[in-house]
């Protein structure tokens, strides 16, 4: 993980953001932000107040949220992640997973079998580490990239998907880059 990309991307989208979703393969740094926030006003304003997050195959089941024995813990002590999650927004259906499980390095036809099976209108993954969008069979497959791990000459991404009115959407991803003085900088790509 890059806790200090991720901690940047929430700190600058979070407050204007309904819901943080976490494809996998971040599980650590999530717990690292939780726990961050705990002595952070500023920053624990910035997090989103709905996580979905989702076990990638390289995370654990479960991460502990480090605090200090010595304070009132408030936030949950360990972060439990399930391979994969439904929920409802905007009364549209969302199934996020990692993707390793569905195989799909060698195509999205399991992923978006499973997502029609949860009558989802997104399918939302990780795995590849690449962005990627593409609507296929009336379900949206959207990979937000990696933030700090990409893949195939591929930049540190992340996507924010915004659900419009009228069941239409928007999504739109961000390449990262190291700006001036150790800033990252974001670009639309």
């Amino acid at each position: 993980g890059n806790e200090e990309s991720f901690q940047t991307i929430i700190e600058k989208f979070g407050p204007t953001c309904d819901c943080l979703v976490s494809c996998g393969d971040g599980l650590g740094d999530l717990a690292r932000l939780l726990s961050d926030a705990q002595d952070d006003d500023s920053l624990r304003f910035s997090i989103p107040s709905v996580i979905v997050a989702v076990k990638g195959n390289c995370d654990l089941e479960e991460e502990p949220v480090p605090h200090d024995p010595q304070k009132e813990v408030t936030c949950a002590k360990k972060v439990k992640v399930h391979s994969s999650e439904i929920f409802v927004a905007a009364k549209r259906t969302i199934f996020v997973t990692h993707g390793n499980k569905y195989h799909i390095e060698l195509g999205l036809d399991a992923l978006i079998s499973a997502a029609k099976k949860n009558k989802a209108h997104f399918a939302l993954f990780g795995h590849s580490h690449k962005a990627f969008y593409q609507e296929i069979e009336g379900c949206a497959a959207i990979n937000p990239g990696s933030c700090s791990s990409p893949r195939g000459g591929t930049e540190p991404s992340f996507a924010i998907l915004n659900l419009l009115p009228q069941n239409e959407y928007k999504v739109q991803f961000f390449g990262i880059r190291n700006g001036d003085y150790g800033k990252k900088d974001f670009v639309i790509l």
